[in-house]
């Protein structure tokens, strides 16, 4: 997995690049932004080896994919360089078909740190990255954050009540990052909008901590890589549904829009 790969930028202190899914893949998929993109890559991984797309990995922890400014001051800035030299790299050599992103953080500040922290402000930060690669013919498909179990820790729960877990389950709700990311997809052409919250919190109660004998959670509102790989068939469906809205090219479909 791609903690253990030296994969995050926050780590190595600048913009990395890790490979996976078919290196001779017709498709070259990126993916952007925080642990909430870090969480679908190995689903992603599976997805790519088996339906002929090439991925790239550029993720940055606690870093949405944003050219609005966190609230976070000792992240802010670092962030932000961060977002603009994945821009770069995303419209120059390295460009892929399509851009898929994600990110849990729903405010922040204009880009000259203006303001109090607002939604709108994030999603016209999203917007100006993806109108950014957009203009240079990358679209992008945001996925929806998973929904947040507030306080609780559901794995710790889940050891804690073993015999009746669903003590453990969690309000359906959105996701904190999600209205934004939703919001930029509206508002940008060349963008689209995914969400696998049907899955994350099936039926229309609660959104349960356990599936099929899977645990749905791990720290936060982060999904365990085990519930996020048995996905990955929903997930590869529905993402090249919206690859072809975005005129972008399915392997082996002879599709392109």
């Amino acid at each position: 997995m791609l903690y253990d790969q030296d994969c995050d930028g926050e780590a190595e202190g600048q913009v990395v690049r890790c490979d996976y899914g078919d290196p001779d893949g017709e498709l070259v998929v990126a993916l952007v932004g925080d642990s909430k993109i870090a969480q679908w890559t190995d689903a992603v991984d599976e997805i790519g080896r088996e339906r002929g797309w090439r991925v790239h990995l550029y993720y940055r922890s606690a870093c949405p994919w944003t050219a609005a400014l966190l609230a976070d001051a000792d992240r802010a800035a670092a962030c932000q360089e961060w977002g603009e030299e994945v821009a770069e790299r995303l419209v120059g050599p390295d460009q892929p078909d399509v851009v898929v992103v994600s990110s849990v953080i729903g405010q922040a500040h204009r880009p000259d740190g203006a303001g109090e922290t607002t939604q709108e402000a994030m999603t016209a930060g999203l917007a100006q990255r993806w109108e950014e690669v957009g203009a240079e013919g990358v679209p992008v498909v945001a996925v929806a954050d998973s929904p947040a179990p507030g306080g609780q820790q559901v794995y710790a729960c889940v050891a804690e009540h073993r015999g009746d877990v669903e003590v453990c389950a969690v309000p359906p709700n959105d996701g904190s990052g999600t209205p934004p990311l939703r919001a930029a997809a509206e508002q940008v052409d060349t963008a689209a909008f995914v969400t696998m919250n049907d899955w994350i919190c099936p039926g229309d109660g609660d959104c349960p901590p356990v599936v099929g004998e899977v645990l749905v959670y791990r720290q936060g509102s982060h999904i365990t890589n085990t519930y996020a790989r048995s996905l990955a068939p929903v997930l590869a469906d529905r993402l090249e549904h919206a690859f072809r809205t975005l005129g972008v090219g399915v392997p082996g479909t002879g599709l392109a829009g």
